[in-house]
């Protein structure tokens, strides 16, 4: 007996271009949308600082660490920026980045 096989991609946001890879590569595919764009859930508290860029590392060190306690999500343009960041953040922080 042939096994069925499922693929699940999992993204914040997905651009056309991937939705239409994943329709031409993929059979019987379902797309499922937590939330409308704007729209953020009344839990989620946003905060924007305005900080120099030769500061910035040391601006979210300071935040992060003040905030410790919560459970905090810091997005970035690419993965590659992320694992950099997470990197020198990691030297910064007494505690557990990942």
């Amino acid at each position: 007996s042939s096994k069925k096989r499922q693929l699940l991609l999992f993204s914040a946001t997905m651009p056309q271009s991937v939705e239409k890879l994943a329709e031409l590569s993929l059979s019987d595919t379902s797309f499922v949308k937590l939330s409308t764009k704007g729209k953020v859930p009344e839990a989620l508290k946003e905060y924007m600082l305005p900080v120099r860029a030769e500061r910035k590392e040391a601006a979210l060190a300071a935040i992060l660490d003040e905030y410790s306690n919560l459970f905090v999500v810091v997005f970035t343009s690419t993965c590659r920026i992320a694992e950099i960041l997470k990197d020198k953040l990691k030297n910064m922080l007494p505690f557990r980045i990942g």
